[in-house]
């Protein structure tokens, strides 16, 4: 309790400069991706199943990369993308989904067969994040480990709806119009 009532003098003393971010236009894309990824300050990875555009806040040119129709494509020190194949069962016993993770030479880093009907909505080398893809499922995100190799229902409900670039400059924001927007910082 006394820590806390130090703490908030110490804020009051010492009050910390707000970060201001001030919308500045609106980046014209196809889909509304599901995956962004900052490469670098600058350039943006704009990612949904089947469409893919590198995205440079500069200039505000981008470079459509062609993608598979079942692959979302991830950055991670280096592109890489996940290709997902769902396919009807007849008992429990087969399994409906198979996730596999490429890199861009399109060598296969992963590959694994489960039984829920999902696709990838983010890919790393490391994890892949899959959302159910059956619409007489209940909506659910799960969590596949690449290196446990193991899939874990992910209870985390909350949606990132920001995306800060490695200088904190930029952000991109999904906003309530389901638009993205490039906010540049003001101070």
């Amino acid at each position: 309790m006394i820590k806390q009532i130090i703490l908030y003098i110490l804020s009051l003393l010492f009050p910390k400069d707000e970060t201001i971010y001030v919308k500045e236009y609106m980046i014209d894309t196809k889909y509304i991706p599901q995956e962004i990824v900052w490469i670098d300050d600058i350039n943006v990875l704009l990612s949904s199943s089947g469409y893919t555009e590198i995205f440079n806040t500069n200039n505000r040119k981008k470079n459509i990369i062609e993608t598979c129709e079942n692959c979302i494509y991830g950055y991670d020190f280096g592109f890489i993308y996940c290709r997902y194949i769902n396919r009807n069962i007849n008992s429990w016993d087969e399994f409906s989904t198979t996730i596999e993770v490429y890199d861009i030479n399109d060598d296969l880093l992963f590959s694994k067969d489960i039984f829920p009907t999902v696709v990838p909505t983010v890919c790393r080398k490391d994890f892949v994040i899959l959302k159910t893809n059956d619409p007489n499922l209940e909506e659910k995100t799960y969590i596949l480990d690449i290196e446990s190799n193991t899939l874990n229902e992910d209870f985390n409900k909350e949606v990132q709806r920001e995306w800060y670039s490695k200088d904190m400059k930029r952000k991109i924001i999904i906003g309530e119009d389901y638009r993205l927007w490039v906010y540049v910082r003001n101070k």
